[in-house]
């Protein structure tokens, strides 16, 4: 997300509350998706590879992302793919979670993840549509049944530049400077605040959007198995936000002397359920625009599945994206 307005980037980081921060960004401050038609925003991993370029072209742009626990964040992703793999209609006899227990779902993403590699943009995109059959885990679930929402489990730090110097989202990076400010979705209205103040942003409160965790109707239960296994595909996460097994937040002098802030630990995050401020015309047509994307990135999916749509509206589909 870059916002030209106010000159900053946001390295967005999923499952980290980047929902509502982007849905705050298109209210308020003139944010768009980096170098891509608004109304048709793509897959994560083509995203991503836009941002990176983003951050070249922009190098004195202030840029920030938030991190979270990631205990918290891999029940979120598995949150997410459930609801996913139910709006797909997809369900495993005998297995009333759909996509199984948390720790079946782990073992589908350490799989998941070996699979797809270093993948990002066009390649794995590509890599989705030519293995959407293919099936992980114990309980053999297919690709499709996750969407093209995949990405979503690779681990926080391959999405931050900090971590990744020379190549981010497989794109160079002749200017490897680290982020200027990386909140917590634990602290996230504290450190939104501190945010806003700092690079002039409008004084408006976050709003809460699309948001999958704390649900009392839907707990996730990690057992040690499957606490075992997060530790081993988000061991780089948990050295990089500090956390531990016991639901710590981070520690707060993770980046201190780079912010000055730090990343301070806390309760719960707050709720807000407040509804949003009244938004104007342009608004609510950036946001039916994003609409319109997400329905017609649903329809190629499923168009993409039939062998024989396929060959006649490949052709068409790229002309599309070449006239917008």
């Amino acid at each position: 997300m870059i916002s030209h307005r106010y000159r900053c980037i946001y390295v967005k980081v999923p499952k980290c509350a980047s929902t509502t921060v982007r849905d705050w960004f298109i209210a308020y401050a003139s944010g768009r998706h980096s170098f891509r038609p608004y109304w048709y925003h793509g897959t994560l991993a083509e995203r991503m590879q836009a941002l990176a370029r983003a951050l070249t072209l922009y190098p004195d742009y202030f840029t920030f992302s938030f991190v979270r626990n990631p205990y918290r964040r891999f029940e979120s992703i598995y949150r997410n793919a459930n609801r996913i793999a139910a709006h797909r209609a997809v369900r495993m006899p005998g297995h009333p979670d759909r996509l199984g227990t948390p720790h079946q779902y782990a073992q589908l993403v350490d799989e998941l993840l070996d699979d797809s590699g270093t993948l990002w943009g066009p390649c794995a995109t590509a890599w989705f549509r030519e293995n959407t059959r293919r099936r992980y885990g114990p309980l053999g679930i297919p690709l499709y049944a996750l969407g093209f929402t995949f990405t979503h489990a690779r681990p926080q730090v391959d999405f931050l530049p900090d971590c990744n110097p020379d190549r981010l989202f497989g794109v160079k990076r002749p200017h490897p400077a680290p982020l200027d400010s990386i909140g917590t979705v634990e602290t996230l209205d504290a450190d939104f605040d501190r945010l806003r103040e700092r690079i002039g942003l409008p004084s408006v409160p976050l709003f809460r959007s699309n948001a999958t965790t704390d649900t009392p109707a839907a707990p996730v239960r990690c057992g040690p198995a499957a606490r075992r296994l997060v530790e081993q595909l988000y061991a780089a996460d948990l050295a990089f936000t500090g956390c531990s097994r016991e639901d710590a937040l981070p520690t707060p002098d993770v980046h201190a002397e780079r912010t000055g802030e730090g990343l301070p630990g806390g309760g719960s995050p707050p709720s807000r359920t407040s509804p949003p401020a009244p938004v104007g015309l342009n608004t609510r047509l950036r946001r039916g625009r994003y609409a319109i994307g997400t329905l017609e990135m649903g329809l190629e999916d499923r168009l993409y599945r039939i062998a024989a749509l396929r060959t006649r509206l490949g052709p068409l589909v790229r002309r599309v994206r070449g006239l917008t």
